[in-house]
Formats: structure tokens, C-alpha cells, sequence
């Protein structure tokens, strides 16, 4: 029995071990376990997602709109540089009419003939290469058969005058005749008007060109007939200055008979664009 005990007595100090362990665990949770912080501890870590979230969502929403921003920027920007590239062309032409204005006034001086400048107020695209309408008429001293210069040179004749405004036959018409000669060989020729033509450039396009024809032409002239040998107006013309161009040769070829020569002429490509014309009115008229 006495052997018994003693085997008891390890088991129970070994229990009774655990049991104060027991309690103290207990005790000391039961002191520091609150459920409030621990719930709050387990929603801890959602809140830091939830802000997080909320956080990416800012910044997504913020860059999205800083791509709409830059979208607009990039829109305003094409624009400022569309109305520039417009703003360029038309300095462009106004430099380009302000150079034509100069060379008329140029012409004028050359010559004492008294001078009328006009506007063009018509040019219908059926009759491009036949005709147009000046703002200038009997009033402003405008007469018939009078010639109309540009900054290109020649570019037509007045045949109809009202009282406000007048009708000028272009050179491209096949109804324009025209005293002139060759500005090497000055034997005076008849230049008629052609109307218009397509003609090949050195790049393979085709392009569109006023043209004229010279007929009549003695064969001793030949030796001047080379391609892009101006044509001037001729000293016998009455109602123009000699010396004015008219157009450059294109190509030269026998009559018929093979007594005359024939060219063809092309005239000034600013014959397609001009907007103010000088009319010579010389005292005879």
C-alpha cells in the first residue's frame, strides 16, 4: 500500500501542474480577451483593402481623366495647327497677289499709256479659256479693243463695254487675234487663240494648258522658233506696247504647202489664277 502511495504521488504533482497552468491560462485570459478588439483586429486588415480599393479607384479615375485631358490637348493642339497651316496658305496668296500688284504697277511704268486697274467679278468655269468680267466700265474710261495685262503678261482684250463693268476676251479663246513677233525676229505674225490642252510634264502627269498657235510664219524665221522662245506683242499693234509677252513656242512644224511654218504656243500658267488686271488705253482709242 505503501508502494502504491509512493507511485501516486509523481501522477498527481503532474496534474497538479497542469491544472495550474490551467487556471493561469484562464485567469489571464479572461483579464486580457476582449471580443470588441478582437473583432476589430479581424476587420483591420478588411478596412486596409477597402481603402486600398478606394485609393485605386482615385487613381484610376485620375489617370482616365488625365487621358481625356491629354486627349483634348492633343484635339486643340491639331486645331491651332490646322488654322496656322490655313493662316500660312493665305499669307502665301496674299504674297503672291501683292507680287502680281507690284509687277503690274512695274508695267505701267514702262509705258505712257493711261492705265485702268480692275478687278475680276466673273469667270464661269464653262467659259474659263473664253472670257471674264471686269468691275470696271465706260464710266472709268474703259473703251473697246483695249488690252488687259497681268502679272503674267497679256491675257486678253476688252470686246464688250457697259457702263459699270466690261467684258474681256481671254487670250486661250479662239476668238482673240493678235499682232505680235518672235522676240529675236521682230517680222510681225498672227497669233489665234487655242483654248486649252493637256500636255505631258517631265514627271509623267498631265497637265492643263492654255494654248495659241502662230500661222503664216516665213521659213527664215525658223532658226528662232526654238522651244521656249518668248512671243511679244508686235510694234504694229495699235492698242498694246510693244514688248508685253504673250507665250513661249512649244513646237514648230511645216504647212501644208511648205511655204510657212505653224507653231504651237503655250501660254502663262498664271493665265488660270490672276484677280486684277491692268487695262492700256492708249490715246487713240
Amino acid at each position: 500500500m505503501v508502494i502504491g502511495v509512493l507511485t501516486l504521488i509523481p501522477i498527481s504533482k503532474f496534474l497538479l501542474r497542469w491544472f495550474f497552468l490551467i487556471i493561469l491560462v484562464v485567469l489571464f485570459f479572461k483579464k486580457s480577451f476582449d471580443p470588441k478588439s478582437f473583432l476589430q483586429s479581424l476587420a483591420t486588415p478588411f478596412e486596409d483593402i477597402k481603402t486600398r480599393l478606394v485609393q485605386s479607384s482615385k487613381m484610376l479615375c485620375f489617370e482616365t481623366q488625365s487621358q481625356k485631358t491629354l486627349a483634348q490637348l492633343c484635339q486643340a493642339l491639331a486645331q491651332e495647327n490646322a488654322a496656322l497651316k490655313l493662316q500660312l496658305e493665305q499669307n502665301f496668296d496674299l504674297k503672291e497677289r501683292y507680287v502680281a500688284l507690284e509687277n503690274l504697277t512695274q508695267i505701267g511704268q514702262r509705258y505712257t499709256y493711261k492705265k485702268v486697274f480692275a478687278h475680276v467679278i466673273q469667270r464661269n468655269v464653262s467659259a474659263w479659256f473664253e472670257s471674264l468680267k471686269l468691275d470696271k466700265g465706260k464710266s472709268h474710261g474703259v473703251k473697246e479693243n483695249a488690252i488687259a495685262v497681268a502679272y503674267c503678261g497679256i491675257v486678253g482684250k476688252v470686246t464688250e463695254v457697259f457702263e459699270k463693268f466690261s467684258t474681256v476676251t481671254l487670250t486661250s479663246s479662239p476668238k482673240f487675234r493678235l499682232a505680235v513677233c518672235l522676240e529675236n525676229f521682230r517680222m510681225p505674225m498672227i497669233f489665234l487663240g487655242n483654248g486649252y490642252r493637256y500636255k505631258r510634264n517631265s514627271s509623267g502627269k498631265y497637265e492643263l494648258k492654255a494654248s495659241g498657235s502662230l500661222k503664216n510664219i516665213p521659213i527664215r524665221a525658223q532658226p528662232f522658233l526654238y522651244k521656249g522662245a518668248r512671243i511679244i506683242c508686235s510694234s504694229l499693234t495699235s492698242t498694246a506696247p510693244e514688248g508685253l509677252t504673250l507665250g513661249h513656242v512649244e513646237s514648230v512644224y511645216p504647212s501644208v504647202d511648205g511655204m510657212f511654218l505653224t507653231a504651237d504656243v503655250i501660254l502663262p500658267q498664271g493665265l488660270f489664277d490672276f484677280y486684277e488686271v491692268m487695262i492700256l488705253l492708249p490715246d487713240d482709242l
